[in-house]
């Protein structure tokens, strides 16, 4: 799988490569501004890197009425965060970066 960690202004930041059935993640990151990277300083984010990076960009698993939620975006998966970011593009409150979900192999 292949996702795209942009800016405002589809700036690219971060292109993210996950190979699933390995567990493996691996970036290439297109900027050197920290706060833009998708994983800042980390060069060699693992995969629970990854997943605590999906979490991040979505609404958190503790929000009230989360059912709810999830119902009102078309979500009936529970709290997955890769459904989740991929109906939301990533984007959270405050923030002007999204993901954009490239390739689906290697899931």
């Amino acid at each position: 799988m292949k996702i795209n960690y942009m800016r405002d202004k589809n700036q690219l930041c971060t292109e993210i490569f996950v190979d699933y059935p390995n567990r493996k993640v691996s970036i290439i990151n297109h900027t050197d501004e920290i706060l833009d990277r998708a994983f800042g300083i980390n060069e060699n984010p693992s995969m629970e890197d990854f997943e605590n990076f999906l979490e991040d960009r979505c609404f958190p698993k503790t929000r009230d009425k989360l059912d709810i939620t999830l119902k009102l975006h078309g979500l009936n998966c529970g709290y997955n965060p890769l459904v989740i970011a991929k109906e939301l593009s990533g984007r959270v409150a405050g923030d002007d970066h999204y993901l954009v979900f490239e390739d689906e192999g290697m899931l």
